[in-house]
């Protein structure tokens, strides 16, 4: 249970920081190879900032998968010790039916 929770969490995080990034980030290399050309770049110069670019992007999504998988393995543990939230670690009882 613990490993599909923390693979649901880490697609939902990787997701949910990186899809926003990537739309931005690809809008932003296609802007700047057409700028590139017109500028008077080579094609190698170019490249390389597409590469790099990519690379970064994979590693923010990397991140953010292994951040998430944390999250997740964080909840699970604070559940299997009992203590459920804020409300949990402030001192409100753990016991079914008693507030």
């Amino acid at each position: 249970m613990l490993a599909g929770e923390l693979a649901r969490e880490g697609l939902y995080a990787a997701f949910l920081w990186a899809a926003p990034v990537l739309a931005i980030v690809a809008v932003l290399t296609g802007l700047a190879a057409v700028f590139g050309q017109r500028l008077g770049f080579s094609d190698v110069a170019i490249s390389a900032v597409v590469r790099t670019v990519a690379l970064v992007l994979g590693l923010a999504l990397f991140g953010a998968g292994i951040f998430g998988g944390l999250r997740a393995l964080t909840a699970e543990t604070w559940a299997q010790l009992g203590v459920v939230g804020r409300a949990g670690a402030e001192g409100m009882s753990q016991e079914p039916g008693v507030p």
